[in-house]
Formats: structure tokens, C-alpha cells, sequence
């Protein structure tokens, strides 16, 4: 009678455990990402690179230079020619701004490419120094442009783009591609919005690293790249919990049991019966 009600009330526990995971299942094969959901073909209009490339700097610089807006936290070179004293390494302040030496002055690059920059920079100059200043700019180090890797991913965390735009594959690639249980045909490239205005769009993670470029989308500074799990993976993941939770209720049962029988035969006699 006592086996058959111990059975019982391990059962119970059993369904008790089995509830709450059956419902977090449900959760999870219901949830998804919110925002807007774009087309592929329309999400990345490229930029124009006209108005980024109007720089009247006789200094000549590379595409990708001349394309990139300076931002917050990024070190720059300025490089005066025949004038040590105005040039150096900074780091741009969070106010978007750099302070020249000497001139003890601060001089706003934020939003600006590398030729807008050294324009800035001259005319701030230009009434100083003798002649027309040469001014080159370079961005030595970029730390205004990252990203986020999240979900079921080798390795989660936010990573810096540097100068050259980053593509879904090379965001997968650095974050050592899929994680347990990664759902590689769905991998959502979400884009927030400061008006909580969220867009996102869904590539095929496998067709972009065998080579399918039409899902190889561009990353926007700021972006996330959510990799979500299986059904399959979740179910497995919930069972596991269940038989976790049923082992933990057995064992517990047991120790139960156990104190059961030393208090009433002493523990002495317990250790004389398992003695051979």
C-alpha cells in the first residue's frame, strides 16, 4: 500500500514538473520577432555616394574612406603638412568633437567623412597659418560601427564593423557560425528603430554560406542578427527538463524514504544491516 501511494505522489510530481514546461513549449514555438517584416529585394537600397564624395580635399583618399561618416568614440589621424604641432591621434569625444593642439580648440567631425573632416579642420586653420594648409584626415581605429550576434550562434556579443561594410556571411563567420539547435534557413536581420519602429528581414542562412548572394545582405551599424532554435531543438529541450525534474522528484523521494528508516530503526542499525 505504501509502494503504491509513493508511485502516486512521484507521479504527481512528475505532471506538476510537466505543466509549467509543457506551457513554456507553447511559449516558445508561438513567439517570434516583432516589427516590420521587409521584402530582401527593397531592405537595402544603397546609399548614394554622391553627396559623401564632394570633397574639395586635394589630399586623395580610398572609397571606403570617403564613405565612412566619423563617429563617436573612433580615432582619427590629422596630419597638417610642415605643422607637427596641429597633427596627431584623437579620439572623438562624445560630443562629436576632437580638440586641435596648441590651438587648444574643438573642432566637430562626427558625421562627417575623412575629406569633410580635413576641410573643417583647414578652415580653422586657414586664418593661422601662413599659405593654405594641407590637411589629411584618416581614421585609425573604428568604434561607432557595431553590431549584435545573438541566439543560437557559435559565440553572442556585440562586434565592431570597422571601415568596410560587414555582410550577414561575414557576421556568421565571425561569430563561428551556428549554435545548438540553430535554425539555419531563418536567420532575421533586425533593424531597431529609435520610434520602436523595428524592420527586420529573414535570410537563408545556409543558401548565404554556399554561396547565394541574393540573401547576403549588408549589416547597419546598430543591427541585429538573430539566429532562433528548432522546434525540434525546444521540444527536446523541454523533455529534458521534464526527465531532469523527474530524477530530481525520485531522488527526493528516496532521501525521504531513507529518513524514514533511520528514525525509526537508528542509523546504527541501518550501517549493521549493509555491512557484509
Amino acid at each position: 500500500m505504501r509502494k503504491g501511494v509513493t508511485v502516486h505522489t512521484r507521479r504527481l510530481k512528475i505532471i506538476a514538473h510537466t505543466i509549467p514546461a509543457v506551457c513554456l513549449l507553447l511559449a516558445l514555438s508561438s513567439c517570434g520577432v516583432r516589427g516590420k517584416h521587409m521584402p530582401l529585394e527593397t531592405y537595402r537600397a544603397p546609399d548614394d555616394p554622391g553627396v559623401l564624395a564632394t570633397s574639395e580635399d586635394p589630399v586623395s583618399t580610398s572609397g571606403i574612406e570617403r564613405n565612412y561618416l566619423i563617429g563617436l568614440r573612433d580615432v582619427i589621424e590629422v596630419d597638417v603638412a610642415e605643422h607637427t604641432e596641429f597633427s596627431g591621434n584623437f579620439k572623438v569625444a562624445e560630443d562629436g568633437t576632437v580638440e586641435i593642439p596648441t590651438l587648444y580648440k574643438r573642432v566637430r567631425v562626427s558625421s562627417l567623412n575623412t575629406g569633410q573632416a580635413a576641410a573643417r579642420i583647414r578652415d580653422l586653420l586657414d586664418k593661422l597659418v601662413v599659405g593654405h594648409p594641407q590637411v589629411r584626415v584618416k581614421v585609425l581605429v573604428s568604434r561607432s560601427r557595431y553590431y549584435f550576434m545573438l541566439g543560437a550562434v557559435g559565440r553572442e556579443g556585440k562586434y565592431f564593423m570597422g571601415l568596410e561594410d560587414v555582410t550577414v556571411r561575414d557576421a556568421m563567420l565571425s561569430a563561428r557560425l551556428w549554435g545548438a539547435g540553430a535554425k539555419k534557413d531563418k536567420v532575421y536581420i533586425i533593424t531597431p528603430d529609435e520610434r520602436d519602429r523595428v524592420s527586420y528581414v529573414v535570410a537563408d542562412g545556409e543558401s548565404i554560406l554556399m554561396g547565394g548572394l541574393r540573401d547576403n545582405v549588408v549589416l547597419r551599424p546598430g543591427d541585429i542578427v538573430y539566429v532562433p532554435t528548432t522546434l525540434y531543438f525546444k521540444i527536446n529541450c523541454v523533455i529534458d527538463e521534464i526527465l531532469f525534474q523527474a530524477e530530481r522528484a525520485r531522488e527526493m523521494d528516496d532521501d525521504v524514504t531513507y529518513g524514514r528508516q533511520v528514525g525509526r530503526d537508528g542509523y546504527g542499525r541501518l550501517e549493521d544491516a549493509t555491512s557484509p
